[in-house]
């Protein structure tokens, strides 16, 4: 990944861990993880580029988007799960697939 390149990163947010996906433009997945998420914002500026990021709407979001909106080149969008059809009406749902999704 190189310091000018766009990431795309889909994060399924849980309270203790989150599962990441990072991905090319292309859709081509780079990098999985689960992640504490208080560890979130480290493990995201840790990536080089500029980075779009999908998280799902949760009751505990908001400080999460915060300090990733926080982050420098990182752009933060809060999806609603019940409109991505994908996510909400897939057969294999599952944190790892939320994430690529998402991303």
């Amino acid at each position: 990944m190189s310091h000018n390149s766009i990431i795309y990163i889909g994060i399924d947010v849980h309270e203790r861990e989150s599962q990441v996906a990072v991905l090319e433009k292309s859709g081509k997945l780079l990098l999985e993880d689960r992640v504490p998420t208080g560890e979130l914002e480290e493990f995201i500026s840790s990536i080089e580029g500029k980075k779009h990021v999908a998280i799902e709407s949760v009751g505990f979001i908001h400080p999460i988007y915060e300090r990733l909106s926080s982050i420098d080149r990182c752009k933060v969008y809060v999806a609603n799960s019940n409109k991505l059809n994908l996510i909400s009406q897939s057969s294999t749902k599952n944190d790892r697939n939320d994430a690529r999704i998402l991303g």
